[in-house]
C-alpha cells in the first residue's frame, strides 16, 4: 500500500470516527511494515493480520482496533510481546500483548480484550486449556513488564 492510499484510508477513517460519513479503516492483511503511523487515530480499525513489523506507531491510537494475528514484532512506539503455544491441541495459537494508551491489551485468534477479560475467558473455558493459556498469559505479562523496566 502506498502512502497516498494509506492517507486516504486514514482520512476516511477520521470522518467515520467523527460521525461525518467516511468509512472504518479496513486494513486486514495490509503490508504496513514501513508505514509512518505516528500519531494516527486507528481506534476501532480492522488491522487483523496486518504486517506492522517496522511501522512507526509512536502516539498512534489503537483503542478498540482489531489486532488479531497482526505482526507487531518490529513496530516502534509500543511495548509488545507475543508467544506461540500448541501443547494442548490448540496448534498454532499465538497470544499477543501490547500496551495501548497505557493499558495492556491482549489478542489471540479467539480473543481480544484486557487482562481482566482474558482471565475471565480462561476461567470460563474448557479445563484442558486452562494451564497452557495461563502460562501464555503469564509470559506476556512478564515480557511486557520487563520491556517497560528496560525503557525506564
Amino acid at each position: 500500500m502506498n502512502p497516498d492510499q494509506l492517507k486516504r484510508i486514514l482520512d476516511d477513517h477520521a470522518l467515520w470516527l467523527a460521525g461525518n460519513g467516511g468509512e472504518c479503516a479496513k486494513l486486514r492483511g495490509a503490508d504496513l511494515s514501513r508505514a509512518n503511523l505516528r500519531g494516527a487515530d486507528l481506534s476501532e480499525a480492522n488491522l487483523s493480520g496486518a504486517d506492522l513489523s517496522r511501522a512507526d506507531l509512536r502516539g498512534a491510537d489503537l483503542r478498540g482496533a482489531n489486532l488479531r494475528e497482526a505482526d507487531l514484532s518490529e513496530a516502534t512506539g509500543l511495548h509488545y510481546a507475543q508467544c506461540s503455544f500448541d501443547a494442548h491441541g490448540e496448534r498454532g495459537r499465538e497470544l499477543s500483548g501490547a500496551i495501548i494508551n497505557g493499558e495492556l491489551r491482549l489478542f489471540c485468534g479467539c480473543f481480544s480484550g484486557t487482562l481482566a477479560d482474558l482471565d475471565h475467558y480462561i476461567d470460563k473455558g474448557a479445563e484442558r486449556y486452562k494451564a497452557t493459556r495461563k502460562l501464555a498469559r503469564d509470559f506476556i505479562v512478564a515480557a511486557i513488564d520487563a520491556a517497560r523496566k528496560d525503557k525506564q
